[in-house]
């Protein structure tokens, strides 16, 4: 295994420019009132920003990832992190890039992944990120592009039982079908 991920699945890149946080353009107008509820956040779990297409959602999360006071790991997701395989392989890289090494049990779990039994890697993952020190946030921009059922569940469960080192930001032209209301 290189350490990244790939030696488990031979033939499966990742794109590592899904990791970086966007460019935030020099004109940028501030959201100052924005931020500074953004700057709350890492006292709560979950954060969905939820707004149309054009709205500022990856500006705004670009914009506090940026200046955060806590480590920062990105995703942008499309279309074809539908398949839970590469969705949760992108998840555990990302948390990689601010721990690196972070993840290998889980990997060696998803390798051996039924799409219909999520439970042993759901669980590996979870008890890795609850050793974690530190606080930190992942970004997964673009959530609306998430359509499979089974994968909505599985990040469901994952926010269900989030260790509180974590904070998890949601960005999506949709509210995610997420326990929302029993997490207020």
């Amino acid at each position: 295994d290189t350490g990244d991920g790939q030696g488990q699945f031979p033939g499966a890149e990742l794109i590592r420019t899904k990791f970086f946080i966007p460019h935030l353009h020099p004109t940028l107008v501030q959201r100052r009132r924005l931020l500074a509820l953004l700057n709350l956040e890492p006292l709560r779990a979950l954060s969905v920003i939820c707004a149309p297409a054009g709205f500022g959602k990856t500006t705004l999360l670009s914009e506090w990832a940026v200046q955060s006071q806590v480590p920062v790991a990105w995703v942008s997701l499309d279309s074809g992190d539908n398949d839970p395989l590469r969705f949760w392989r992108y998840i555990i890289a990302a948390l990689e890039t601010l721990r690196p090494g972070f993840g290998h049990q889980a990997l060696d779990l998803l390798r051996l992944f039924d799409a219909r039994n999520t439970n042993s890697f759901l669980t590996a993952l979870l008890n890795e990120i609850g050793a974690w020190d530190g606080q930190f946030a992942l970004v997964l921009d673009d959530y609306h592009k998430i359509e499979s059922p089974s994968l909505r569940s599985s990040v469901a469960v994952l926010v269900e039982h989030m260790p509180p080192q974590m904070h998890l930001m949601i960005a999506s032209r949709v509210l995610p079908d997420l326990p929302l209301a029993r997490l207020r």
